[in-house]
């Protein structure tokens, strides 16, 4: 074995590659992957919101029960479900307790404890929920409020308390503390951003991270 991994240099360099480079490998296909997976579930949840009030008024690919009206008139849905494909052909399904348009500013709509669960275009299955989002129309942002929680099959999570999804910018940001975690260890930072249109994504205000020297490949 030592003499075969000596007269193969490929191999050598295999052997010898520092394992600090091999855990880097693995932070940044967790950062690739949140990149990707939180606008797309995040844009996901937007489509169900907009899509909403035509689709209760039509019946069309949503399932939900009449609510009663608020005390200021507004519309409110209990139970919704919407299925669904995205802008690429993925499905997805987003539920909530309830869903409800501000009777003051119609192009507002609040889904209280949400959920949107999307298979990517590899097979990957992603969820996502919230306490609540809020989505606008007019100035075409969702802000999702309290346990925003993000979880993929292929073991990876992130955590955080709040973001607000930028559609026109195409950014995701939170000021709050974030965490991610996955086979490569644990990543810590009081805030983020998500520049989509670049594909990159900033982590900053005290980033700790902690990489698993036995974590997997």
């Amino acid at each position: 074995m030592n003499k075969l991994a000596t007269d193969n240099p490929a191999l050598t360099w295999r052997t010898r590659l520092p394992a600090a480079a091999r855990l880097s490998a693995r932070y940044s296909r967790f950062v690739g992957l949140m990149r990707y997976l939180l606008p797309a579930v995040a844009l996901v949840m937007v489509i169900a919101v907009i899509a909403w009030p035509d689709l209760y008024k039509h019946g069309e690919n949503i399932v939900a029960l009449p609510g009663p009206s608020g005390p200021d008139g507004e519309l409110t849905m209990e139970k919704p479900r919407y299925i669904g494909k995205d802008g690429k052909g993925r499905p997805f399904v987003v539920t909530a307790e309830t869903a409800t348009q501000d009777a003051k500013d119609k192009r507002q709509v609040t889904l209280s404890a949400l959920q949107a669960d999307l298979t990517m275009s590899d097979g990957t299955w992603v969820t996502i929920g919230a306490d609540e989002g809020i989505y606008h129309q007019g100035r075409k942002t969702l802000d999702l409020i309290g346990n925003v929680n993000v979880f993929s099959d292929q073991g990876y999570e992130f955590h955080g308390q709040a973001a607000v999804v930028d559609l026109e910018a195409n950014t995701v940001t939170s000021t709050d503390p974030v965490q991610g975690q996955g086979p490569f260890g644990l990543l810590n930072a009081n805030a983020m951003k998500i520049f989509n249109k670049d594909q990159r994504i900033v982590f900053s205000r005290g980033v700790r991270l902690t990489l698993y020297p036995g974590g997997s490949e």
